[in-house]
């Protein structure tokens, strides 16, 4: 019996001592955690992407009359790291003489009697002060100059990866605009008249400018 149990003793031992082995082992095996450094990327305006788009109302029923400017000339100070940090950089200005409606006509008319009327007005310039939200959607306020003023005006922004919208509505007579509303409605007498008889050119103005920006990440 002396000899069984120092048999069991030994294997006891010796069952241990693998346990603890085993142990060691499985601890030198454990997975380790990977941290993978972050992409860092850098945004810059693309001069050959703007597009500057607009929607005049007309008749009493307000219908909207679509046309764009064929050049914008944009400035900003350089690349940044994300989207929405662009809206501090932006400064515009957009040339009346490439409005266009796909109606020369109507375009003449428009450059004549409606930016005619306007003083200074060769360029609409603008830029943005501030802007408040996330990198998505939010608010933005412009510097907006035509006719000899500036005037601050809320437009909103969306930011679609690497594209960026502006859009918001303007009333022409926070630039003292409304002579040159009744300008180029006077002239168009007869083309702004609807069901009910009363030419009318509304005010206000739906603009939209859209950018794309050059991404490049490490």
């Amino acid at each position: 019996m002396k000899l069984n149990n120092g048999i069991l003793f030994a294997a006891a031992l010796a069952l241990a001592a693998c346990g603890s082995e085993g142990g060691n082992e499985a601890s030198k095996t454990e997975k380790k955690e990977i941290k993978l450094a972050e992409e860092v990327c850098n945004y810059s305006y693309n001069a050959e992407s703007v597009t500057a788009s607009w929607t005049a109302f007309k008749f009493t029923e307000k219908a909207g009359v679509g046309g764009k400017f064929d050049s914008v000339i944009v400035s900003t100070s350089g690349s940044v790291d994300s989207p929405e940090k662009m809206l501090g950089e932006l400064k515009f200005e957009i040339p009346i003489s490439s409005t266009n409606t796909n109606n020369p006509d109507r375009d003449m008319k428009i450059i004549e009697y409606f930016f005619g009327t306007l003083s200074n007005t060769e360029m609409i310039s603008g830029n943005i002060v501030s802007a408040k939200g996330n990198n998505e959607e939010g608010t933005a306020m412009v510097n907006l100059s035509m006719n000899d003023k500036t005037f601050q005006q809320e437009v909103n922004y969306k930011i679609e990866g690497a594209q960026v919208s502006l859009m918001g509505t303007i009333d022409v007579g926070n630039w003292n605009g409304n002579d040159a509303i009744a300008a180029l409605n006077k002239v168009c007498d007869d083309l702004h008249k609807g069901e009910d008889g009363i030419s009318k050119l509304w005010p206000t103005v739906d603009i939209s400018i859209v950018a794309l920006l050059d991404k490049s990440c490490n």
